[in-house]
């Protein structure tokens, strides 16, 4: 599996007239549209039945978008780098929403991990399988409208898309059986089902929130852990769940593998060895080196904005700048995604910059 980003998603250049922005902007969206009626199933991806509406399910449960949103609007990826032809905030039924569910299930099976009072604790097996289930429906939200974007693409453009799309393909095969392993943890879960890597209960709000997998590149200790340029088939990029959930005066930030998954033991010990500040530090590199669906509240200025740009302007597509299939790939990528090189940015995870602190700087 490789990671792959539509090419004209964000980076397009900025230099284009108002009028042929707003042309880009109306052909990406239909095209978009188009591929997304073209994704859709006929069934409920839980429990099989067949249903004409789709439930708007939220990778980021509302519980938590709630604490951070400002008149029901985030900022996101698309906030910092200012692409020209995408729209600058999104608001609460647009946050990171994927259409596999009937409602009964949206509403029922995810109960565990998206209730308050479960928090008090470290996350059960139970609701660690129900984040682990959600994750990778979105993921394979995301490479069914991929697979039908690109195909159209390839039709509109007359371009050979055809091995983008066997990767695209190879990876939604992936993540149906991981979402598979996950439901058969929910129903029946053990202890060793996933091991918790990184927990954190901050004692404040921070003004961002995360739910997603993340494919480290490169440790903390410089060594390779995922070859996303790897062309053999039959190698297997592992995922890390990294969640940041913003509760009403505190924050649980928390990382966690598959049990089976050791490729992520010596990362993980790298972590535990540094103070908590440096830890928060690394991890909020990370998601803005290698994530785009966070949603981040309206009260982070402008000027802190600006200064993400300089690492989330790279996230998407950075990847595929590098020609696909040369020799150099994963030494690029190496020095690209190297955590021990880090640039300076905001640690949007410090108590700095909490909600109660930002408040009180826009009064």
């Amino acid at each position: 599996m490789k990671e792959i980003v539509i090419p004209f998603d964000i980076n397009y250049p900025d230099t284009l007239s108002q009028n042929d922005t707003i042309e880009i902007r109306k052909k990406f969206n239909d095209l978009k549209k188009k591929s997304q009626n073209e994704a859709k199933i006929s069934e409920c991806y839980y429990c099989k039945s067949k249903i004409k509406s789709f439930c708007n399910s939220h990778t980021v449960p509302r519980v938590f978008l709630n604490n951070i949103s400002e008149d029901g609007k985030f900022s996101y990826i698309n906030s910092i780098i200012e692409a020209p032809h995408v729209n600058k905030t999104k608001g609460m039924n647009e946050a990171g929403t994927f259409y596999l569910l009937c409602s009964n299930c949206d509403g029922k099976v995810f109960k565990d991990y998206e209730s308050l009072e479960n928090y008090e604790q470290i996350p059960t097996i139970k609701m660690l399988s129900q984040i682990d289930m959600k994750n990778n429906l979105k993921n394979i939200s995301k490479r069914l409208m991929e697979i039908k974007l690109y195909e159209n693409m390839a039709e509109e453009s007359f371009l050979d898309m055809s091995e983008i799309i066997k990767i695209f393909e190879v990876d939604l095969e992936e993540f149906k059986l991981a979402y598979n392993v996950a439901k058969k943890r929910d129903i029946n879960p053990f202890p060793n089902d996933y091991y918790m890597g990184f927990y954190q209960r901050l004692p404040y709000t921070v003004p961002i929130a995360f739910q997603g997998t993340v494919a480290l590149i490169k440790g903390l200790d410089g060594s390779i852990i995922n070859n996303v340029y790897s062309k053999n088939f039959n190698y297997k990029i592992k995922n890390m769940s990294l969640c940041i959930f913003p509760l009403k005066n505190s924050t649980i930030v928390m990382i966690f593998v598959d049990g089976k998954n050791k490729r992520y033991s010596q990362f993980f010990r790298n972590l535990k060895k540094e103070e908590l500040k440096m830890q928060l530090e690394i991890i909020n590199y990370i998601l803005f080196l290698y994530c785009e669906d966070y949603f981040i509240s309206p009260n982070v200025s402008r000027e802190v904005l600006d200064e993400l740009k300089k690492i989330s302007s790279r996230t998407s597509g950075v990847i595929t700048n590098i020609p696909f299939g040369s020799d150099t790939e994963i030494e690029l990528a190496k020095e690209r995604f190297d955590l021990n090189h880090r640039i300076k940015i905001p640690n949007l995870l410090s108590e700095k910059y909490s909600i109660e602190n930002l408040k009180k700087e826009n009064i």
